[in-house]
């Protein structure tokens, strides 16, 4: 063999070589397309219903058609590995949002609005502030802590006594040093209370409490006597007795019947001042109904005026 036939000998074992490893990268690269391909799928499948469900037939068959060489006489690439023992993914789910019933959901607008500023006034108008502020709290809920009750409460002082007060102790804040009064929202509301009571106005409240008669309705007696009793710490009792003995004797005397026909030991200050408007309304129906009879004859007159009588001035059991 010339030196031209071995150099075309030696040009075929080259192609024949590099052929070769063109078949081993092929077929390399087949198996890994074919991986991918399998595990988009099953990730696909897994999105799904997080299931593996058993290919079809006829897919299979079109896969074993499909796994062969790239060129004729190539051997098949081999079968992807087997995803049996492979545990499957878990797309973790997300925690439901929790349902709070805190105050923080009450809405914007539904909540209380800041009390006005006080005005310092002493005895009930002090008190009335700080119930009012104290709803005001509620409705934010933890928004507002102990030393945020306190600085809201000192910048809600208007001018005179009230701000007066507040100036020193607001100051103690801002310079964080300890004050008596300034240990908890609790000891702040005694040290207002103690600041602006009215004893005076208590011992005038119990006097004009003792002189209060009822003149005209019961409506109007009940509502000066509760105006009176803000302003004492009397208990349920003392007010019972002391209320009773200013109404009108026609109305102490229903009263007094209802206690023979009933039962009357659990009934408070507010079910007794329910009851003697009642009564006197009743009472007062009954008079007017008299003064508004014309008789026709002097018989008459005197038996209708008996009977008028006796209906004004009793009331039946069941009203009370």
């Amino acid at each position: 063999m010339g030196t031209m036939g071995k150099e075309i000998l030696t040009a075929i074992n080259k192609q024949e070589g590099a052929l070769n490893d063109l078949r081993t990268d092929t077929e390399s690269l087949q198996e890994t397309l074919q991986a991918v391909e399998e595990r988009v799928s099953s990730t696909d499948i897994m999105e799904k219903d997080h299931q593996w469900e058993p290919a079809a037939e006829s897919s299979r068959n079109d896969t074993s058609k499909r796994r062969r060489g790239l060129f004729p006489g190539d051997k098949p690439p081999s079968d992807p590995p087997s995803r049996e023992g492979t545990p499957l993914p878990r797309t973790p789910k997300k925690p439901k949002k929790a349902e709070s019933s805190t105050k923080e959901d009450i809405p914007k607008g539904a909540r209380a609005k800041k009390p006005e500023a006080f005005n310092g006034k002493r005895g009930q108008e002090a008190k009335i502030f700080l119930m009012k502020m104290e709803i005001y709290y509620k409705d934010y809920g933890t928004a507002f802590d102990n030393e945020r009750k306190m600085a809201t409460f000192f910048t809600n002082m208007g001018e005179g006594e009230a701000s007066k007060w507040a100036k020193p102790l607001l100051r103690k804040i801002l310079e964080e040093e300890e004050h008596n009064y300034l240990v908890n929202w609790n000891s702040l509301k005694k040290a207002f209370l103690l600041a602006f009571s009215d004893p005076m106005k208590k011992e005038k409240a119990i006097q004009n409490i003792n002189k209060l008669v009822q003149n005209g309705s019961a409506q109007v007696y009940v509502t000066n006597f509760r105006t009176l009793m803000q302003e004492l710490d009397w208990d349920e009792h003392a007010l019972i007795d002391t209320f009773k003995k200013g109404l009108k004797n026609n109305v102490q005397q229903e009263l007094l019947k209802a206690t023979i026909t009933q039962d009357v030991s659990d009934f408070s200050l507010e079910k007794w001042m329910e009851v003697a408007i009642r009564v006197d309304d009743l009472l007062f129906q009954g008079r007017s109904l008299g003064n508004q009879s014309t008789p026709q004859s002097n018989g008459y007159q005197g038996t209708r005026r008996n009977q008028t009588q006796g209906k004004a001035g009793k009331v039946s059991p069941e009203t009370i």
